[in-house]
């Protein structure tokens, strides 16, 4: 029974063993086993728990957010990266990422830059933040801000990728820098005048 129970104890749900016995041997095994049962259990709720939270951030998050496996294809893809560039989760997933989010005349840059990503160390581009050209679903080029960061999981780099639409900053600068050379404008020609 103990061997049994033993060879179960991944989908055990912290169920214990009752094995009544007078052997000291037997009821030790019998104890580490109940010990164990219970701190896998505890182990694999506690995983649950924070893979759910995890789950809920990212999909709360307002920025995109799309992590890449070391071959550069899409992991993840949250809901604010479908809404940013029109594109579902299931399309992204499995996808290489400079293929669908990045227009053609910069994808061998974007590339040629993940791959230095991926396999360097410490990449002068990870914390930072830096301004590129995205592409929605539809082939609308957009600005955005993007940060990147390394993951490591099962002796693999993975690199996330935190993606903001900033169009309405860039034209918001626009229309100051134009105002801006427009009053310096109307100001020299003033100064002519007199």
């Amino acid at each position: 029974r103990a061997t049994a129970f033993a060879e179960g104890l991944e989908g055990s749900q912290g169920s214990t063993l009752n094995e009544p016995t007078s052997v000291v041997e037997i009821r030790k095994l019998v104890d580490a086993l109940n010990w164990t049962s219970i701190r896998l259990f505890d182990g694999q709720s506690a995983l649950a728990a924070s893979e759910s939270r995890n789950r809920a951030i990212a999909e709360a998050a307002l920025d995109s957010i799309i992590t890449v496996d070391p071959q550069g294809c899409i992991l993840e893809f949250n809901p604010a990266a479908e809404r940013t560039f029109g594109l579902s989760r299931a399309d992204a997933l499995h996808q290489p990422v400079t293929q669908i989010l990045f227009p053609e005349h910069l994808r061998a840059d974007h590339q040629a830059k993940l791959q230095a990503l991926l396999s360097s160390t410490e990449p002068e581009t990870l914390g930072r933040r830096i301004e590129t050209t995205a592409i929605r679903r539809n082939g609308d080029e957009f600005p955005v801000e993007m940060a990147l960061v390394a993951l490591e999981g099962d002796g693999h780099r993975f690199i996330s990728a935190y993606l903001r639409d900033i169009s309405e900053r860039k034209e918001a600068e626009r229309i100051m820098r134009e105002a801006k050379e427009s009053a310096e404008a109307n100001s020299r020609s003033k100064s002519d005048f007199l």
